[in-house]
This record gives structure tokens, sequence and C-alpha cells, in this order.
């Protein structure tokens, strides 16, 4: 997907707003939510697109506002010392 899209389907907005309505659509069920953010190993990633970091900042800023707790294996395995020499803005 391209979230940098103009097209409005595929903009990070738009993801936000459809993973609000998922979360809401949950609680209301009353199931216990933990949410937990994408690692870094997606192929562009080595290439530095942000895309998944911009994804795992929109999800969190939904999830935070919620009170759902979080495991954040992007931060994990970003800090890890094998990422570490392929990423270099950790």
């Amino acid at each position: 997907m391209d979230y940098n899209s103009t097209d409005g389907l595929h903009s990070l907005d738009n993801y936000t707003a459809q993973l609000t309505t998922i979360t809401d659509k949950l609680i209301e069920t009353g199931a216990k939510l933990l949410y937990v953010a994408t690692t870094p190993f997606m192929p562009n990633a080595l290439l530095h697109d942000p895309i998944v970091q911009q994804l795992n900042e929109r999800a969190l800023l939904v999830t935070r506002a919620k009170g759902i707790p979080t495991v954040d294996l992007w931060c994990e395995t970003r800090n890890a010392p094998l990422w570490r020499f392929f990423l270099c803005s950790c």
C-alpha cells in the first residue's frame, strides 16, 4: 500500500480513522485488547522507507488514547545490535 497516496483511501489519515473505528468496535464487545507494534523487519525498512514506523506511530496514538496496553516490537527489534547496522536512525 502506498500510504503517501493522495487518493485519500490509502493515506495515513484514513488508516488512523479506520483503526479508530475498528478499535472502538472491539472495545464495545468488552474484549481485552493489546496492541503489538510491527517490527522494522520489512524489505523497505532496509531502504529507509519510514512507512512501518509511521503506521506504528499512528496506531500508538489511537491505542494510547484509549488506554490499550502495547508491546512495542518495533523499538525492541530496532535497538538490537544487528538492526543498528542496517537502520542508521537508531
